[in-house]
């Protein structure tokens, strides 16, 4: 559970980056990395133009009202996944670092 400090630096985060909720049909009922929707989730994040890994941050503390850094940590790995996975539509060259 958050604090008021952490509401307020979750709702900075948000307004610093433009955020916009997602659909509810995009919200994803399963574990991250297991439900394909938090997949789908960053897509329409960059859809919107906004900068999906912010964008996934704030969702999530919004969504399960953890701080940001702690979803940050949480999602660590899942997210490096992910960058990797852009890179790779943007290079077909690109070769992901696993560090």
């Amino acid at each position: 559970m958050r604090s008021e400090s952490e509401r307020q630096a979750t709702a900075a985060k948000a307004q610093q980056i433009g955020y916009v909720a997602p659909p509810i049909e995009l919200e994803p009922a399963g574990l991250i990395g297991e439900d394909r929707r938090w997949n789908d989730l960053c897509d329409w994040f960059i859809e919107q133009d906004l900068d999906w890994h912010d964008a996934i941050l704030v969702y999530i503390s919004e969504r399960f009202d953890d701080p940001i850094p702690k979803v940050y940590a949480g999602i660590d790995s899942w997210t490096k996944s992910r960058f990797n996975h852009y890179e790779r539509l943007a290079d077909p060259d690109f070769e992901p670092n696993h560090n």
